[in-house]
């Protein structure tokens, strides 16, 4: 989900100049259309939802996306106010409601060769001239998770990087600044990451936990990060197969993954408690633990014998995934109180992006993406049932 696929792109291009050649185009131009939506934001006060377009399914130009804004005055019957065109292979999106500004990651490239993709900084203050233009900040290769705030205004990047290149990223509002937390360290148990690329991240406290495409979960002290002569990642959980989308609820961190039980992959959602794992200060190494053994598992869920679980949505009674394979499409709701499995709801094909929808932090709606269908569905929480689908 969080690469680039740059060698499909090239065969798309070869693909597309050769129809060129015959007079005709291969996909269609991306207007004001959905298109493999990657990310979702809500702002209740203002009655917005942002919208963020990939085309990561490339049902469009692959070359192209945007970036979305809709007026949920009726939070069932989104009506889009403006599309911005951007390039394709967006990621997520931190909204900030005080600063009228959301930030979008992108992996967009042409070539395995680019080694640099982009934020875009997006302005959305509808009563601004320049309502919807965006800056780009310069990040490392293929940016995809993206969340706020620790310090109070300094944003976290996961980036799938390249090997020994590879750094993750923060940026920090103010003056839109990059740092580099460096996730290529020496383990304590004599090995060493030496390609550490991760995907998504969530913050708790002053510690970042990033979902490691080879495995496991990444832990850093946010305090160290970008400070000389330190250790910045203190843990890594290793026995978590591809973990996937990642988030917290201010206690346990909540991951998703497929998990090889011996006679196949099943999808799980599973919840840990960091409590025991302090901020290290001194270290040179980083500690490698066992999520059993180091007695951290809270919860191994499984999603009804589904596959490819995807992203996370914590509310205050349920926890969301969304997962798609082959033709099985759904939204698993569980329980937080007791981490168990509540039923599953199915939606559109390949269900990705979540966001809430909660006036006066009362829990109404949740907002699901749907990748390749191309809709937007809305959930009802106290009914736990599909009550719109857009458009």
């Amino acid at each position: 989900m969080v690469r680039k696929f740059a060698s499909f792109i090239i065969v798309v291009m070869a693909m597309t100049t050769l129809a060129s050649c015959a007079g005709s185009t291969i996909f269609p131009t991306l207007t004001t259309e959905l298109a493999g939506i990657t990310g979702l934001a809500v702002d209740v006060d203002a009655g917005r939802l942002y919208v963020v377009n990939a085309n990561e399914k490339v049902a469009y130009e692959w070359q192209q996306g945007s970036f979305q804004v809709y007026d949920i005055t009726d939070p069932l019957a989104p009506v889009l106010l403006q599309t911005k065109d951007t390039v394709s292979f967006s990621g997520k999106i931190s909204l900030d409601t005080v600063r009228k500004t959301a930030y979008v990651t992108n992996r967009y490239s042409d070539t395995d060769e680019v080694t640099n993709d982009h934020m875009f900084v997006f302005n959305v203050d509808e009563a601004s001239a320049s309502f919807m233009d965006y800056t780009e900040v310069e990040l490392g290769p293929n940016p995809f998770g993206i969340v706020c705030c620790y310090p109070a205004d300094r944003l976290w990047i996961a980036e799938g990087g390249k090997d020994e290149t590879y750094n993750s990223k923060y940026v920090d509002k103010a003056d839109l600044a990059v740092g580099n937390v460096n996730m290529l360290s020496q383990l304590d148990n004599g090995g060493e990451f030496r390609q550490s690329e991760t995907s998504d991240v969530t913050i708790l406290n002053n510690q970042a936990f990033f979902s490691r495409s080879r495995g496991g979960i990444v832990i850093v002290n946010m305090d160290e990060a970008g400070v000389a002569g330190t250790e910045p990642v203190d843990y890594w959980i290793q026995d978590i197969y591809t973990p996937r989308g990642i988030a917290t609820d201010g206690r346990y961190i909540y991951v998703t993954s497929e998990e090889d039980e011996g006679d196949g992959f099943r999808g799980y959602l599973i919840v840990i408690d960091p409590a025991t794992l302090v901020p290290l200060t001194d270290n040179t190494e980083t500690v490698v633990l066992d999520k059993d053994e180091d007695n951290l598992l809270v919860a191994l869920i499984e999603l009804n014998e589904r596959r490819d679980p995807q992203e996370i949505l914590v509310t205050t009674d349920y926890v969301f995934v969304t997962s798609a394979w082959n033709d099985d499409n759904f939204v698993h709701v569980i329980n937080r109180a007791d981490s168990t499995w509540n039923r599953e709801i199915a939606t559109g094909e390949d269900p990705f992006a979540m966001a809430l929808y909660a006036p006066g932090g009362v829990d109404k709606y949740v907002y699901v993406a749907n990748q390749v269908s191309n809709t937007i569905q809305v959930i009802d929480i106290d009914t736990l049932s599909i009550v719109a689908t857009y458009p």
